[in-house]
């Protein structure tokens, strides 16, 4: 192929990185192939730095709105590449720092991505674009929502929803902080306000006919009705999410089965719980999926067997949980165990569990004081 001059690579990046923020995963993946060609024969050090910094940012965009895991790289930009130069543009020096916190983020690096996101923002103002500005609203958010806390998580995905909703082509990005807002609203018990919000990022998605992101969004309604102590409801909308093949073939599949699981053992029914574990494990190929074995475990240790040492067993699971960064999950799942063993009157078990899930939670709100 003939080579691609500077400026019409540049341009091309710039459209893909547009459509990686209206989360429209299908023209970004087009977009993708085609700067991957191109940048091959290309020697610019901020052409080849603006497409890696992208290049991550893809594969996070596919695994979230695809459940499809790319190749992404281990190593930071910075190591590969070198230092990042001091005249680099306003913009591209903001990307570096911003999209290592995106990339940071997805690897559970909470720490570390809000480190980056908070130099990001020192170079933000030097950038007149409300669009850049709500798309780092709306990453932050999520990374508050992750270390629960929930009223800076609010504010800033409603001033990022807010952008959202005066702009065309960014109906996704609205129902996914629609989405976000719902969340953080379930976690604070405000339950009717959060399935408001969900309607209306269900209306949202069904006008953009985009039938994965449906699915995801049956998923996050589950959780909304397990929080919510309904737990036939989020099986329903477990069974729309698991019914789209798509969705049951990508990686997502093992989280609504986790959670199906786990609803279906609240109520009663066991057997059917044990031919999703069952399903769950014959799907699984490699190491990536340990954090789902953890969590799936300690449902199972809970309701699918009598083992004399199976607290024993729960309390290393959570242990690995917490070694692994997965606070979230050690919280839910510590909450979950208190709430069973209160019903089994193992009322001193009840008490551990929850002031376990208690110190997550604290560990959590202590990592976004940095």
């Amino acid at each position: 192929m003939s080579k691609v001059p500077v400026a019409e690579l540049a341009s091309l990046l710039n459209d893909w990185n547009m459509e990686i923020k209206k989360d429209h995963a299908d023209e970004a993946e087009r977009l993708f192939a085609k700067a991957k060609q191109a940048v091959e024969e290309i020697d610019d050090a901020d052409i080849l730095m603006y497409y890696s910094l992208l290049e991550k940012r893809h594969h996070i965009l596919m695994y979230n709105l695809r459940g499809q895991k790319g190749n992404v790289s281990t190593k930071s930009i910075e190591g590969h590449y070198g230092k990042k130069d001091d005249d680099l543009s306003h913009r591209l020096a903001y990307y570096f720092d911003f999209y290592e916190g995106v990339y940071e983020q997805h690897q559970g690096n909470y720490e570390v991505a809000l480190q980056m996101y908070q130099s990001a923002e020192k170079l933000l103002d030097k950038i007149p674009s409300e669009i850049e500005r709500a798309d780092f609203d709306f990453k932050v958010a999520w990374l508050y929502y992750r270390l629960s806390h929930i009223m800076l998580s609010l504010s800033y995905i409603r001033r990022a929803l807010h952008v959202y909703k005066r702009h065309k082509h960014y109906e996704r990005r609205a129902a996914l902080s629609y989405s976000l807002v719902a969340a953080n609203l379930t976690e604070i018990g405000r339950y009717e306000e959060a399935l408001e919000n969900y309607r209306l990022a269900e209306e949202v998605l069904t006008s953009e006919q985009d039938d994965f992101m449906l699915a995801q969004h049956h998923h996050n309604v589950a959780i909304l009705y397990s929080f919510w102590n309904k737990p036939k409801e989020s099986i329903r909308h477990l069974e729309k999410a698991l019914s789209h093949q798509e969705y049951y073939d990508s990686d997502f599949f093992f989280h609504s089965t986790y959670l199906i699981s786990r609803e279906l053992c609240v109520i009663g029914e066991k057997q059917r719980a044990s031919q999703y574990i069952e399903a769950a494990y014959a799907k699984i190929k490699d190491a990536s999926h340990e954090v789902f074995q953890l969590k799936i475990g300690i449902v199972h240790d809970l309701y699918l067997t009598n083992a004399p040492q199976r607290f024993q067993q729960i309390d290393e699971k959570l242990r690995k949980l917490e070694e692994k960064n997965e606070y979230h999950e050690v919280k839910e799942l510590s909450h979950f165990a208190a709430k069973y063993c209160e019903k089994q009157a193992l009322f001193e078990k009840s008490v551990f569990y929850l002031n376990k899930s208690l110190e997550a939670d604290l560990h959590m709100k202590r990592m976004g004081l940095i």
